[in-house]
């Protein structure tokens, strides 16, 4: 995922295909419901952090959708509460505001299937500046998971 805030878009990017998608910044005239989010009692390690699991139930123009979500608050120079205020393109479907820390693990499940992004490092370091742009080779492609 690469968010790019000039652009106010956010891109989904397969290196290995070298195509991206634009997320879509919110349907007009959808009706979405507010997240609810839990967190419950189970913990676990990723990454050597303790993390802690949330469970979001949301729902938009009638498609449910169920999230898991891992975070820590053991990450202090990473402000995901800020990050999260984009929403997801206004979307009420993750509402990651009300995840305390930050997520390494997130497991998103619909109708159409299921997708897990988990942090495999962590390191913190200057970027390039070509990291934060969609390769001019990459092809276009429609977003997966009917976003």
């Amino acid at each position: 995922m690469l968010y790019l805030k000039d652009k106010d878009k956010v891109y989904s990017i397969n290196h290995d295909a070298k195509t991206f998608s634009v997320l879509p910044n919110g349907e007009k005239g959808a009706v979405e419901k507010d997240a609810k989010v839990t967190k419950t009692t189970e913990t676990k390690k990723i990454l050597n952090y303790n993390c802690s699991k949330y469970v979001i139930e949301s729902e938009i123009n009638g498609k449910k959708f169920s999230h898991i979500v891992w975070a820590t608050n053991e990450i202090k120079n990473i402000d995901y509460k800020s990050f999260s205020k984009h929403r997801y393109q206004g979307s009420k479907v993750f509402s990651f505001e009300k995840i305390d820390g930050v997520p390494l693990l997130m497991e998103i499940n619909s109708k159409e299937g299921k997708m897990t992004m988990e942090a495999v490092q962590l390191k913190e370091q200057t970027l390039p500046a070509e990291e934060f742009v969609v390769p001019a080779a990459y092809k276009e492609v429609p977003p997966a998971f009917g976003f």
